[in-house]
């Protein structure tokens, strides 16, 4: 039920190339068809897709900022009678919802107010979620966790370290897609680090888009150490540019065209790619007018295609470019001189 075609080509293909070499498998169309036979299989590449790598307190600087300046924020601004409001999309196993959890109790608790705190951890994966929800950890995987903290919030068992009634009652786990579900709303804190890397463009920005309509105005949003809200930067100020926390400034209009779920991403094969031509069905005197303000406010410069043809030049620069004498092409570095 996941589409992904929404996500980076080269993630996908380098997934999918590591579970053919442990099959040992050079030929696509035989995967494919093992793939429809063997249901093992087939839960193994998509847990391969689906990359959860999480661990608790994840960038220590990181969620010392969320400790030292967004919480307390979120806190003060909160009056007694309110909930605080999170949520953590694509939460993996659960131990980013469970740290901020920690976070919030603490300081709840030391400001003497009541714990009123939902917390909406979110992701596609079930079995991931699934572990999540049963809040049981292993000792390698609380290792990263304070002495004070893991006595406060655990409970050691025979079968790992159980996560206390009050932590678990604040967080509901349950599965949802980014680019396929509608967001939340009225949210104090919005946590999704390093999942948007793996998005084309176009699903990241919608991603984005929404994230600030979920956000109340003054709410944080809290992404990945390669993350930014990108064309959105100037909605948001930032909090800490190296740890990628950031406070939405006001409430804007969503984009009419943005829908839910996004349209399947499907780039055309490149043999039936359209060409690009000087070719238009715009109105001959509005094309005209075009080419005034081009040759008018246009610097120096040439407009090439993904492949380095010339399609068009502006700013008096036609002189720089030479047809050669023989077999002539079209690629702009051929065109011109060799020392420019």
């Amino acid at each position: 039920g996941i589409d992904f075609s929404h996500y980076k080509a080269a993630t996908v293909t380098r997934r999918i190339e590591r579970r053919l070499a442990l099959n040992r498998s050079i030929d696509l169309e035989m995967y494919a068809n093992q793939l429809r036979k063997d249901p093992r299989e087939l839960n193994s590449l998509y847990e391969d897709l689906l990359i959860g790598v999480t661990r608790f307190f994840r960038d220590d600087a990181a969620f010392g900022v969320l400790e030292t300046k967004v919480i307390p924020e979120i806190i003060a601004r909160t009056a007694g009678d309110e909930q605080i409001r999170v949520w953590v999309a694509g939460c993996a196993t659960g131990q980013e919802p469970y740290s901020i959890a920690m976070l919030l109790h603490e300081q709840l608790s030391a400001a003497r107010r009541p714990i009123n705190v939902k917390i909406l951890a979110t992701d596609v994966h079930k079995t991931s979620l699934e572990v999540a929800s049963a809040g049981v950890y292993g000792e390698v995987q609380v290792s990263g966790i304070a002495p004070e903290r893991l006595q406060r919030f655990f409970t050691l068992k025979a079968d790992g370290y159980h996560v206390s009634q009050a932590l678990r009652e604040t967080i509901v786990f349950a599965p949802h897609n980014l680019i396929r579900d509608a967001p939340f709303t009225k949210l104090d804190l919005v946590v999704c680090r390093n999942l948007l890397i793996y998005f084309q463009p176009h699903a990241q920005q919608t991603v984005l888009t929404l994230f600030h309509f979920c956000l109340k105005p003054g709410g944080f949003l809290f992404l990945g150490s390669s993350e930014s809200p990108g064309t959105l930067l100037e909605e948001f100020d930032t909090v800490d540019e190296h740890n990628k926390v950031y406070r939405k400034r006001r409430d804007i209009a969503l984009p009419r065209d943005l829908k839910l779920p996004l349209a399947r991403s499907a780039p055309l094969p490149r043999a039936a790619a359209p060409a690009l031509s000087r070719s238009t069905t715009i109105h001959p005197q509005l094309l005209a007018a075009y080419d005034r303000l081009l040759d008018r406010f246009m610097p120096p410069s040439f407009l090439v295609d993904a492949d380095g043809t010339l399609v068009d030049s502006f700013g008096g620069v036609a002189p720089l470019l030479k047809i050669k004498q023989r077999r002539p092409s079209a690629h702009l570095v051929d065109m011109l001189d060799d020392d420019l």
